[in-house]
């Protein structure tokens, strides 16, 4: 979100300001690693290690686990709707959860 609002946006001052408003930035550890990973659409997945693929399984999934951090990251998929409103053989992200 930071890259679409402050560098990639039609207008990044605006854009950028707005997202500082409601992120924050409280600073980073000094030994924090951070990798990425993102999901868009119908899930279009690339994960953290650099392998992209679609993903259309329907249900709840864990999409990230750090065990020695007791952290875990979950997904929610629902079929997604066409214009008339008719679910296609397409998932969506509907929801998504972390606990640490």
């Amino acid at each position: 979100p930071h890259k679409w609002c402050c560098q990639d946006s039609s207008s990044p001052s605006r854009y950028c300001h707005l997202f500082n408003e409601v992120r924050p930035d409280y600073g980073c550890s000094q030994d924090a690693e951070f990798v990425s990973g993102v999901a868009l659409g119908d899930p279009h997945i690339l994960t953290i290690d650099g392998h992209g693929y679609t993903f259309n399984g329907l249900g709840e999934f864990i999409l990230l686990a750090i065990p020695q951090q007791d952290f875990m990251f979950q997904g929610r998929t629902s079929q997604a709707l066409n214009s008339q409103g008719t679910k296609t053989a397409a998932t969506v992200f509907i929801a998504f959860a972390a606990k640490e």
